[in-house]
């Protein structure tokens, strides 16, 4: 999975992704356009992030709500 599949499960802008993940959203951009590849403990939160009942609720915790494909 890419940091982008993510962020769009999540339903997040990348903004809103990055404030998530408490990095900027110029470096989730440049993740997502392949500028650079993702410092290893932000690459580690993203599996975790990615599994859905995390993601769930962090999203739910940040107020945002989640567009999960069922």
């Amino acid at each position: 999975t890419t940091i982008r599949t993510t962020r769009k499960a999540l339903g997040l802008t990348q903004a809103e992704f990055a404030a998530l993940l408490n990095i900027s959203p110029s470096y989730v951009a440049q993740i997502e356009g392949g500028a650079r590849k993702p410092e290893s403990a932000i690459a580690r939160l993203l599996s975790v992030v990615h599994k859905p009942t995390v993601a769930n609720a962090l999203a739910e915790a940040a107020g945002w709500s989640r567009r999960w494909a069922e």
